[in-house]
Order: structure tokens, then sequence, then C-alpha cells
């Protein structure tokens, strides 16, 4: 079949874009459901004027790859729509297709939980609006997945026969951890900052601002390991630590692991009197006593 051609998806796509706006003024239309990375074809249907005539841009950011790798396609998706869209107009950003298959083992079952996590929450990091997981039911019996469409078949979060499966847990966890909140900022309390991430979530208040007396820590490394300090004032003394505005100290810690389970996790007090906790590629939620 050949390459797609750009002026004629675009032209198809306006006129499909134009119709469904006509027929209800108030339908959000979303497009070109391009896949994998930003091409020349992305940009020449922006080019060519499809923002003009939709109400978000959706990209399906399939790439095998762990989540983290995706920023750099995000970033490349979010330059061409502020290029290319009317001035003025804001166009929300949709990953509207992507997920990760789990092939039926348990070191693959852990890893597609730990990768859903961190897709939404590299997702929220990132400026994406609106993420949709593929799929929520696998597609076949687990012996048989890894031969439909390279694994496609067990990209759910339950089996075919509806048991739960880790990732399924580990996204009831987000949710129930996170519920309420929004996310405020990448904070540098990791040993590494280039593999190590630590996302700020707090609560919303009534003038629409952060109320940051109910804030949650969500925590992961890309590496094997690593560590992040936490924020308790030097150990034995009566130091004060800033935390975020309105908080000047924790004096407690709360930590919950990627399936919910409230954990006793070892704080480390190093030489200088800083205490740290170890991370991992599996996200953990950490909640502090203000």
């Amino acid at each position: 079949m050949g390459e797609p051609s750009p002026a004629e998806f675009t032209a198809l796509a306006i006129q499909a874009a134009d119709a469904m706006h006509d027929a209800d003024p108030d339908a959000v239309v979303v497009g070109p459901g391009a896949s994998r990375g930003i091409t020349e074809f992305v940009e020449n249907v922006f080019q060519l004027g499809l923002l003009h005539h939709i109400d978000g841009v959706s990209h399906h950011f399939y790439t095998g790859l762990p989540p983290e790798a995706n920023s750099s396609s995000i970033a490349a998706l979010k330059e061409l729509v502020d290029r290319y869209k009317p001035e003025g107009k804001q166009l929300p950003i949709i990953d509207s297709e992507s997920g990760y298959g789990s092939f039926g083992t348990a070191r693959s079952e852990e890893i597609q939980a730990q990768y859903l996590v961190r897709r939404f929450l590299t997702h929220a990091l990132s400026g994406i609006d609106l993420s949709t997981w593929c799929t929520f039911i696998d597609q076949s019996e687990e012996q048989k997945c890894p031969q439909l469409d390279a694994g496609f078949g067990c990209m759910g979060t339950v089996t075919w026969d509806l048991k739960p499966k880790p990732a399924y847990l580990a996204v009831k966890t987000l949710s129930e951890q996170l519920d309420g909140m929004r996310f405020v900022r990448r904070l540098g309390w990791g040993r590494y900052q280039g593999s190590d991430y630590v996302l700020l979530f707090a609560r919303v208040d009534k003038q629409d601002g952060f109320d940051y007396s109910r804030a949650k820590v969500v925590a992961w490394t890309t590496g094997d390991q690593s560590d992040m300090r936490l924020p308790l004032g030097a150990a034995g003394n009566a130091i004060d630590v800033k935390l975020w505005p309105g908080a000047q100290r924790a004096t407690g810690v709360e930590v919950i692991d990627l399936f919910g389970n409230e954990t006793e996790f070892p704080v480390r007090i190093t030489a200088g009197g800083e205490r740290r906790i170890s991370l991992s590629p599996s996200p953990i939620y950490v909640g502090f006593s203000i």
C-alpha cells in the first residue's frame, strides 16, 4: 500500500471533523491518532491545517520502551502543535492508546504493573491531559497471548476470564492514593536526577489552589536501585526543612507500595544526618505528617 498520503488524510479528517461539529457544535473532535514516534507525516498533517478543525491532539505513544523514554516524543509533539495551531487556541494533548503486555510470567506481570503506573505519572509530568490504556481485558488465554500481535493479547489489566492481574491492583492503588489530587511539580530529592523521579501531588482547595496540608509524594527510579532523602530534618536535632508552602517540617512518613500495602521502609541515616529510603523501579507513595 505504500506510505499514507498526508494530503489525502488531512482532507478526509477535516471533512469529517467539520461534519461532526456541524451536527453537534459541542462535539470534541481529536486527531490525528498517529502512532510511535513523531514523524514527518504528523508535521505535514499539522502544516496542512488539521489543527484549525479539531479540539485536541491525539497520539498512540507505543514504543516498547519504559514510559519515561516517551518524554522526548511528547516534547516534539507539543512543539509541533505550538508551531502550527491557530494563535490563541488551546489544544490538549491526548495519549489515545498505548500499553504494555505481561506475557504471562510473574516477572513480566510485575513490570507491566510498574509501567502502567509510571506511564500515568510521567504523562502528568509531561503535560498529557488524558491517557488511554490498551487494554482492560486480555484478548486470549495467557499461553496464547505472546502469539497475538507481538504480545497485544496480554496487555489487559485483568485476564481473559476477568481475574485481576498485578496491573489492575497497581492502577487501583494509584487511583486511591491520588484521589482528588493534582500534579504540582517534580522534586529534587532523588540521588540521581536523571533517573530518579520524585513527584509531588496535592489536593485542590476551594479557590482552585493547592492544599499542601494534604499532599503526597510518588517516587521511583528507572535504574536498578537508588534512594531518596526524607525531609525530616537532620537526625537528632530540630532543624526545620522546607517541604512546600505551609509545611516547614515533616515529623513522620507513611509509605504505601505499588499494590496498596503499608510497608516498613528502613530509614538510613547518612554521616551528615540525612535520612534516606530506598527507591526501586516500583513506585511508592509517601505521605508526610506535618
